[in-house]
């Protein structure tokens, strides 16, 4: 997520929607665990728990982002997931990989 989003976000609501997920999330009474993986899917190595659950919803929301900005955009996509890269254990080589295997699964329908 670009950080100009992030921060028009902060200005006009005062909480990046990452926290403003979690807010709906506890107040529609969804599990905590889920809650806090909404919560950090931004930042999972902040998660007291759940880092790999909230490390996957991190990638794939960037994996989602290259269906707007195209593939050439991966590199620096998957730079602003180093942390989830890491705590998944997976390079931007391999999240490519996930992202063109995703693809071809799509398609293959």
């Amino acid at each position: 997520m670009g950080e100009a989003l992030k921060e028009a976000e902060e200005k006009l609501l005062g909480i990046g929607h990452p926290e403003a997920g979690y807010v709906l999330a506890t107040h529609w009474n969804i599990p905590e665990q889920i809650a806090e993986v909404i919560r950090f899917h931004e930042s999972p190595q902040r998660a007291p728990e759940q880092q790999n659950v909230a490390a996957i919803v991190n990638l794939a929301a960037r994996i989602a982002e290259l269906q707007i900005h195209g593939e050439e955009a991966a590199e620096g996509l998957f730079h602003s997931s180093n942390e989830s890269l890491e705590i998944l254990g997976l390079s931007c080589q391999d999240a490519l990989r996930l992202y063109t295997d995703i693809l071809a699964a799509a398609t293959e329908d």
